[in-house]
C-alpha cells in the first residue's frame, strides 16, 4: 500500500517512528489545541511522543532539548570551545 492510500493517523504514525529510528526525539502538539488532532493523537497513543506542548511553547521546546544535546557536543578549536548549537545555528 502506498503512503498517499494509507489512512493518515497511520501515515502520521509511521513518521514519528521514523524519527524515533533515527535517533529524533517526538514532541506532539497538545491535541486540544489543534484544529485538526489527528497528527498529534496517533503520536500519543503509539507511545511516539517524548512530550506535549502548546503551539507557542513547542519553539521553546526544541530550544530546550537542542541545548541539551548541545552541551553534550562541545569541542575547542583553534583556543575556542563551541558547542553544536551554537556552531549551527544561523547567523545574523
Amino acid at each position: 500500500m502506498s503512503a498517499r492510500a494509507r489512512p493518515t493517523h497511520h501515515l502520521h504514525t509511521h513518521l514519528a517512528q521514523r524519527v524515533k529510528r533515527r535517533g529524533g526525539t517526538v514532541i506532539a502538539q497538545d491535541p486540544r489545541s489543534c484544529e485538526s488532532p489527528v497528527m498529534p493523537q496517533s503520536a500519543i497513543t503509539a507511545g511516539l511522543a517524548r512530550g506535549l506542548a502548546l503551539p507557542e511553547a513547542v519553539g521553546e521546546a526544541k530550544l530546550f532539548l537542542a541545548n541539551a544535546v548541545a552541551h553534550f557536543l562541545r569541542w575547542t578549536r583553534d583556543g575556542h570551545t563551541t558547542d553544536a548549537l551554537h556552531h549551527f545555528a544561523p547567523r545574523q
